[in-house]
């Protein structure tokens, strides 16, 4: 089925929740949640994976969409639902944050939506990471730095080490290396893209600018 964008009441019923969250009210709403929520963001998620396996025929991963319920198990948050709504495109059945590879995602919120490239692998992957971009004769690391530094839709972000791994290095290379995980995101508000059926496309068209990071971030994590 082919995705036609989210409805207003998509943001509306996420908002709902972040306002009642609690058991009665979540079962109240569970079939619209289905209907306005779950629905149009698996669609997406087909659409855009359709897309990328057309454009890459290596590319192996699957849909992993968020469930409403929260893990509260050890939160300090103890409400019992999510207020937003994600997938990721990612190898294997992991739901966890931290995950060895790179994978591409998106969210939506009361506020908007995000969506971009993802590499959490935790501090022996960024090891890895370091290791193999900086090994003699490496290559594809100049490659994946163009282009992210060609395209204008994502932000670089994640937390830094203090420790300086690289002094000899450039500040675009050490940007990536000093980091704990690395984050290629956009953050948009709830315009008028977000219920439009034009959103596949303009994810894909972004997304397509920063495969080659991606690949080469698939590559020195296998």
């Amino acid at each position: 089925m082919k995705f036609e964008g989210f409805y207003q009441k998509s943001t509306k019923i996420l908002l709902e929740i972040r306002f009642n969250n609690n058991k009665e009210f979540f079962h109240s709403i569970k079939d619209e949640y289905a209907s306005y929520v779950h629905e149009p963001i698996k669609l997406l998620a087909e659409n855009l994976l359709d897309k990328i396996k057309d454009m890459d025929k290596d590319f192996g991963d699957e849909i992993k969409i968020s469930r409403a319920n929260r893990d509260i198990r050890f939160s300090k948050n103890k409400s019992p639902y999510k207020e937003s709504k994600w997938f990721f495109l990612r190898k294997g059945n992991i739901s966890t944050i931290e995950y060895h590879r790179p994978n591409y995602f998106f969210e939506i919120t009361p506020d908007g939506y995000m969506y971009g490239l993802g590499f959490w692998p935790g501090p022996g992957g960024m090891g890895l990471l370091r290791a193999r971009s900086m090994a003699k004769g490496a290559a594809g690391f100049e490659e994946a730095l163009k282009a992210y530094k060609k395209q204008n839709a994502f932000e670089l972000e994640g937390d830094m080490y203090k420790k300086i791994f690289f002094p000899e290095l450039p500040e675009e290379k050490n940007d990536w290396l000093q980091r704990k995980s690395l984050t290629f995101i956009k953050s948009c508000g709830n315009d008028e893209l977000l219920y439009s059926p034009e959103l596949v496309d303009s994810v894909f068209n972004d997304i397509k600018a920063i495969h080659p990071v991606y690949q080469y971030l698939d590559k020195i994590s296998g």
